[in-house]
């Protein structure tokens, strides 16, 4: 049988997690906040012409498609009401 048990197992997972995520936003944050230290002040003239927005870009004209069409009705497909109405039987006599 193994020397640990499961809860003392699942106790050192959650502190090695623990541990490693707060390392991991220490490190992060010292890191931000050296990159935001060692930035130059930008000369406000810079500034200007890096926070203007480009010119809007030209729009392409349309791609022409094909148009399709619905065949042109003939006498044949036309709709006929002799057609749609069955027809009368003949009368018995």
């Amino acid at each position: 049988m193994s020397g640990y048990t499961v809860g003392e197992i699942t106790v050192w997972l959650v502190l090695a997690a623990v541990v490693g995520f707060a390392l991991g936003w220490l490190l992060s944050e010292l890191r931000c906040r050296a990159s935001h230290s060692a930035r130059p002040v930008a000369d406000p003239a810079a500034l200007r012409v890096v926070t203007e927005s480009p010119p809007p870009a030209k729009k392409s004209a349309a791609k022409k498609t094909a148009v399709r069409t619905a065949p042109a009705k003939t006498a044949s497909t036309r709709s006929d009401p002799s057609r749609t109405t069955p027809p009368e039987p003949p009368e018995s006599s």
